[in-house]
Parts: structure tokens; C-alpha cells; sequence
């Protein structure tokens, strides 16, 4: 509203999909598509398995120690190592490097509560059934945070959605950024 936009196509970006989505949920009005970016978002009809649970809870457990020491620099170490494709820091050092770089921007507490918060919003996913709008799903292949079973879910059960796989890790936007870019593009074509 400050901008004057009066509707614009929102891209969240793992974390940011689940706030695409509220946003998306609360103000369908002023939402004209969603672009979930390697943001997976569990429907509310979908239970992971017990294995998948007690993965997700080492996963938390591990991110959450991590998180909680403080330590940037292996923080963005292991988030980059993590966010792209196996292999992908002997294959392009600067590329990884470069999302190292970005990385060790953020601040480690406010991660940690933000990688809380998220671990916690599982315990009450929204109904992806209600999204008005239509919807990208960008997922990559190698993504350690998003299998690609939670991108065939959200695909079920959101009415108006189109899912595009890459090979890719977390980060599809950094590793194939002009692949990435033109799914996205093409997908915005299709709006109204």
C-alpha cells in the first residue's frame, strides 16, 4: 500500500514461502500469484511418517545447536554447504563462496528464532486448499531442507499450481539463476 501497489505476485524464498502464503491467505485482494522458492510448506492433511519425523526432529536438533553456538562463520559454512547441491563447493568455489557471503549476513540469534518459529508452525500447517491464487513451486532435485515428496503435496493440494523441478539444491535461484529466472518469468506471464 505504501508503494501503491493495489496486487503484485509475491516470491518467498525458503523461509519467505510461508510468509508468501500468509500474506497470500490474508489479503487475497491484493495477491495475483505466489511463487514458492524452495519453501516447503507440509499441507494440512499430510502427516509425515514417523521416520520423516524423527528426521525432522534431528534436523532441528542439529540447526538449533548450530544456531545457538553463535559462530557465523561455520553457521554460513554448514547453511551453504547444506543449500546447494552435493558437491557444489568443489565444482564452483565462488559460486559457493558467494552464498557464503550471504550467509554471513544474517545474525545468528535472530536465525535461531526464526528457525524456531518455523520448526513450531509444522505443528499447525495452514490449508493450502484455501490459496485463491495461482502458484509456482520452484524445488530442486538435491534440496536437503525441501523433499521433493513436501513439493508433490503442496502441488495435490493447491487448486491453481504448477511445480517446476531443477537440479538444484535449496538454492535454485544461486545455482541455475537463469533457469531459475525464466521459470519465473514464464510463470508470470500466465497471470492475468
Amino acid at each position: 500500500r505504501a508503494l501503491h501497489i493495489e496486487k503484485a505476485c509475491v516470491l518467498g524464498y525458503s523461509m519467505g514461502g510461508r510468509i508468501g502464503l500468509q500474506f497470500a491467505l490474508d489479503r487475497p485482494e491484493m495477491t495475483a500469484g505466489l511463487v514458492f522458492a524452495n519453501s516447503g510448506v507440509l499441507p494440512s492433511d499430510v502427516q509425515p511418517t514417523p521416520e520423516e519425523a524423527a528426521e525432522i526432529e534431528i534436523r532441528r536438533k542439529m540447526m538449533t545447536d548450530l544456531l545457538g553456538t553463535g559462530d557465523i562463520e561455520t553457521i554460513a559454512e554448514v547453511m551453504a554447504e547444506f543449500s546447494l547441491s552435493p558437491g557444489a563447493k568443489d565444482r564452483d568455489p565462488e559460486m559457493f563462496e558467494k552464498y557464503k557471503a550471504i550467509k554471513l549476513q544474517n545474525d545468528p540469534a535472530a536465525y535461531l528464532e526464526i528457525m524456531e518459529t518455523l520448526f513450531a508452525s509444522m505443528a499447525d500447517p495452514p490449508d493450502l486448499s484455501r490459496l485463491d491464487c495461482p502458484a509456482l513451486i520452484i524445488a530442486g532435485e538435491n534440496d536437503g531442507f525441501m523433499p521433493l515428496d513436501v513439493a508433490y503435496a503442496m502441488e495435490k493440494a493447491i487448486p491453481r499450481s504448477t511445480l517446476k523441478i531443477m537440479p538444484t539444491g535449496h538454492a535454485a535461484a544461486i545455482e541455475a539463476p537463469e533457469a531459475f529466472n525464466q521459470a519465473v518469468l514464464e510463470y508470470l506471464k500466465t497471470l492475468p
